[in-house]
């Protein structure tokens, strides 16, 4: 068919119209068009935007986006801005099945062709205003985690926002049923973002929508073939804290949305030698408490000071041997081991002054310094900053 041609009937393929036919009436001397709903959807549209016959006129443009015609099926990659709503109270459309229900085989795969006519899949530009729009509908999801919002609108504003096959769902009433915390993040962001955005979609569906698990910074680790993905991705975290805060204690919002999938496994990629820091940091775990990742990554520390030295230095905190009174290293070798035999457990605050604490005691010895006690090797913060390892 040539394009929109009076008399001839066309069939709506996005928005909450999505299913409901028109006729085209004619065409006007500008490029606009005059459609009339056929059947009982005729009376549902709103007579603000009709005239007494209950035809209305659209835009070429938006029409030829938005509408196919009768007995085909289309699969939008329209503007977002041109779908329509459904005025309230009026009827919902119904699906129309189509009769082919495959094309040809490609890359050893069916391709479905017969997805239901109310169905509207689009790859979309979607902007702070519109998400702010949609998610003014309104609509049931799970519980809205404000944490999860601001995590991934600092993921947006760094650029690390890519597209997934993970759609953005709405409802017959274009309400948000899924995607509520990337939309919301979108307007915090105040940067406009491409998504999939998925139409119609039929109630029955959200029952079993997102009842999956999200993947992790250690799931994308394991993807990639990393070994000790546990230790690896709390050695990542502690060293990126680390780096951009100076501290390896979340102590701030941005603290909090620092570590991402992307971020973390870019690090990791930046910084291999973590993996021989964590693999060291493995071996003093078992013997002493702290911890896979602060010991990894406090390894990792030394590893890029002197790699001879850090081994070391873990060999002797490992097996205690050539240790003499006054060695910063025996000392803290021996506060953990009494740590590790009355199995304390150390909440945040506690392992930052133990990383600080591993850190003091690597420069002490470095420098051939000597310490008698614990209270005169633990690193205390509010007093003194955190140190660097020299």
């Amino acid at each position: 068919m040539a394009g929109p041609q009076s008399g001839t009937r066309w069939v709506a393929q996005s928005g909450v119209h999505a299913g409901t036919e028109v006729e085209i009436v004619r065409p006007t001397d500008g490029d606009r068009l005059i459609v009339k709903p056929i059947g009982k959807a005729g009376a549902s549209w709103s007579k603000r935007k009709s005239d007494r016959e209950h035809v209305w006129t659209l835009g070429r443009d938006v029409f030829e986006r938005n509408y196919a015609p009768r007995g085909t099926l289309a699969v939008s990659t329209g503007d977002p801005q041109t779908s329509f709503r459904r005025p309230k109270g009026g009827p919902k459309p119904m699906p129309e099945l189509a009769q082919d229900t495959r094309q040809a085989p490609r890359n050893g795969h069916h391709v479905q062709a017969d997805m239901p006519a109310g169905i509207n899949v689009s790859l979309e530009t979607i902007t702070p205003e519109l998400a702010a729009q949609w998610l003014e509908r309104g609509g049931i999801n799970r519980h809205l985690s404000s944490a999860r919002v601001s995590k991934l609108a600092a993921a947006i504003r760094r650029g690390e926002w890519q597209i997934t096959g993970d759609a953005i769902a709405l409802d017959a009433d274009g309400k948000v049923r899924n995607g509520q915390h990337r939309l919301r993040a979108c307007v915090e962001s105040g940067t406009p973002i491409m998504g999939l955005v998925i139409r119609n979609v039929a109630e029955q569906a959200f029952d079993v929508m997102d009842t999956g698990r999200s993947r992790t910074v250690s799931d994308v680790f394991s993807i990639r073939g990393y070994k000790n993905i546990y230790g690896l991705q709390a050695a990542v975290r502690n060293l990126m804290l680390l780096e951009y805060t100076g501290r390896i204690i979340e102590s701030t919002r941005e603290s909090r949305e620092l570590v991402t999938t992307v971020s973390a496994l870019a690090y990791l990629e930046t910084h291999p030698e973590i993996v021989e820091g964590t693999q060291l940091g493995d071996t003093v775990r078992l013997v002493m408490a702290g911890g896979h990742g602060l010991w990894g990554a406090m390894l990792t520390l030394f590893l890029r000071v002197n790699r001879e030295a850090t081994y070391e230095f873990q060999d002797r905190l490992v097996n205690g041997e050539a240790l003499m009174r006054g060695d910063p290293i025996l000392v803290l070798r021996n506060h953990q081991l009494a740590e590790m035999r009355q199995f304390i457990t150390r909440d945040a605050a506690q392992k930052e002054i133990l990383g600080g604490t591993i850190i003091r005691a690597w420069n002490l010895w470095r420098a051939g310094e000597r310490v008698e006690s614990w209270a005169k090797l633990a690193w205390r913060p509010g007093r003194e900053p955190f140190p660097s390892a020299t």
